[in-house]
């Protein structure tokens, strides 16, 4: 599978995967939001549509960008058994990037709001539904977006909405300087979360669930 990002003519930013023999088809191969992902690195635009697409994959799995020989070990290591092998893989040190902040992150239709549970110094990263909202508004605590990310994991078990909205806070994460995404974790397999924690270490993320 090849994914690869695309700018949309109305305005939105995409991540497009292209299935090849053997992989499956995703539910949608085209995740779209109302806001380009202006600050992410190659390495979590990588990480992101593994965790949009990489259940999908089988054999090869090329990311939009180069991403670190650490990330490529994570995401093999997270398909197993399925046999992975990702590419292209950037053998040369890059920086990571570093956030200062714990961010929460929910996607409407997929977890429930951390309501009152949120602290006054804590920011929000809201995306919702493609097909009730558009558009996107940054405040001063929050940055709210439309997407169909919900589509993919619409009626799916715990770990794959989990997986989703943890794909969109990725994206987004240095775009609001997060250095800890917290996710609402009830359902999440142990195994899921391991993995999870995993691959975010890989591109300087921490995971807190709820």
């Amino acid at each position: 599978m090849r994914v690869t990002v695309r700018h949309q003519e109305s305005g939105s930013w995409a991540l497009v995967a292209h299935p090849e023999d053997y992989d499956g088809h995703p539910p949608v191969s085209r995740i779209m939001f109302d806001r380009e992902a202006r600050m992410a690195t190659p390495d979590r635009l990588a990480l992101a549509s593994y965790l949009f697409f990489g259940a999908n994959a089988s054999a090869s799995f090329e990311t939009p960008m180069w991403h670190s020989p650490a990330l490529a070990q994570a995401m093999v290591e997270d398909a197993a058994p399925n046999w992975l092998q990702t590419r292209p893989v950037e053998l040369y040190a890059k920086s990571i990037t570093y956030g200062h902040r714990l961010v929460s992150v929910t996607l409407e239709g997929n977890t429930a709001e951390f309501g009152d549970t949120l602290s006054q110094s804590e920011f929000e990263l809201r995306f919702a539904r493609s097909d009730r909202s558009s558009g996107s508004r940054f405040t001063f605590g929050s940055l709210e977006l439309s997407t169909n990310a919900w589509l993919v994991s619409q009626g799916t078990k715990p770990d794959k909405m989990f997986k989703v909205t943890l794909g969109c806070g990725v994206l987004f994460a240095a775009d609001v300087e997060a250095d800890t995404l917290a996710l609402a974790g009830e359902g999440v397999s142990e195994n899921t979360e391991r993995s999870a924690r995993s691959l975010l270490g890989t591109v300087g993320l921490g995971l807190e669930l709820r």
